[in-house]
């Protein structure tokens, strides 16, 4: 037979474990950071951007991996940006940073924008924009 205080110990033990664990999956919101970008907002790509199916949008803009591609989003398609994030992962040091919105059309979409404390060009910023970025609020 079980001692009901270790039975409560126990209990207790898996409730914290549980509590630290969703705690951790919370997303860091940055849409009003550091970023040379907030939310919500309107951005126009200056150039074309593979897009994929996606689970948790429509779309995936996803520039790292390019050759499994659906069609594309051409130069001068407005997003409307809602969101930019970075969820919370246990290896916090490559979480990506998410900016999550939708398309004039409706469609949602998700671009994969860097990880951890570093961002690349996106497809709405110049040519001149250097192609890797370090943002230090991110990993906060």
């Amino acid at each position: 037979m079980t001692h009901p205080v270790r039975k409560a110990s126990m209990l207790h033990i898996i409730v914290l474990t549980l509590a630290m664990l969703l705690s951790s999956c919370r997303a860091n919101d940055l849409s009003n950071a550091c970023l040379p970008l907030k939310a919500p907002g309107i951005v126009v790509l200056l150039r074309d951007v593979h897009v994929m199916s996606w689970t948790r949008t429509d779309l995936l803009i996803d520039p790292a991996n390019p050759s499994r591609v659906d069609p594309s989003l051409p130069a001068g398609t407005r997003l409307r940006v809602s969101k930019i994030s970075q969820p919370r992962v246990f290896d916090s040091n490559n979480a990506d940073i998410e900016v999550i919105g939708e398309l004039e059309d409706g469609r949602t979409f998700l671009y994969r924008w860097g990880s951890g404390e570093t961002i690349h060009r996106a497809p709405w910023e110049s040519a001149d924009t250097p192609e890797l970025r370090t943002v230090p609020c991110a990993n906060n």
